[in-house]
């Protein structure tokens, strides 16, 4: 399956492929249109070729940029369907490249697991609440926040919410401000946490701590 693989990439020309399949190009002119639609030829030949058919139906476009010039593209006889929301590696890509959708669903998903703490628990003291936010909700509060961290004021006040009503959940913290509950459960607010987190990635990256690979930064059109 490798050498599919290896084959699949040497067969596409203008822009790249990364995993799942997915191919991204900047398109900032007709030729670069038709180089692309090129491609979208070369990977159905591939495809043909080893036997592993794409699924048409289930291939889409996302347009980006506000000045794209929003192109059809063809693979095989069938018309790619355009869209404007996706979900890569569990984290869903909006073609305005807002995270307002995904931090929508993090914080529906996060609420649904303080419900089952909720109803399972009946009477929650800190010892026993700090562990189960900790390993239930805060993951899913903390999942790829490189990749969407919020930088609307609705969409911060819509995460911090989520830790608000959690630290509510011990009685004996009801009445007191949000910052003293937090301190009491030891939590950090979330957007300090996130700031923490972000100056802790750009240390490691300066003094070459990790290696990251960026795919585009800046980029135009796609």
């Amino acid at each position: 399956m490798l050498c599919h693989l290896d084959d699949l990439i040497n067969s596409v020309d203008h822009g790249k492929c990364v995993d799942m399949m997915q191919k991204y190009t900047v398109t900032g002119s007709d030729e670069d249109i038709c180089a692309m639609q090129k491609d979208m030829e070369r990977l159905d030949e591939w495809s043909g070729k080893w036997l592993l058919n794409f699924n048409a139906d289930k291939c889409k476009t996302m347009h980006i940029g506000h000045k794209n010039p929003v192109a059809n593209y063809q693979l095989g006889n069938k018309k790619l369907e355009k869209s404007t929301l996706e979900k890569d590696m569990g984290i869903l890509i909006a073609s305005d490249m807002k995270p307002s959708s995904h931090i929508a669903q993090v914080a529906a998903k996060s609420n649904s697991r303080l419900g089952l703490i909720k109803r399972n628990f009946t009477a929650l003291i800190k010892e026993v609440l700090a562990p189960l936010y900790l390993s239930l909700v805060s993951p899913v509060l903390d999942y790829g926040e490189q990749c969407w961290s919020p930088y609307l004021v609705k969409d911060i006040q819509t995460l911090e919410r989520v830790q608000r009503r959690a630290t509510k959940l011990v009685r004996r913290l009801e009445g007191i401000p949000y910052e003293e509950r937090c301190r009491q459960l030891g939590l950090q607010a979330l957007s300090e946490r996130r700031k923490k987190g972000d100056m802790s990635e750009t240390f490691k990256l300066i003094h070459g701590y990790c290696i990251a690979r960026c795919f585009w930064v800046g980029f135009p059109s796609l």
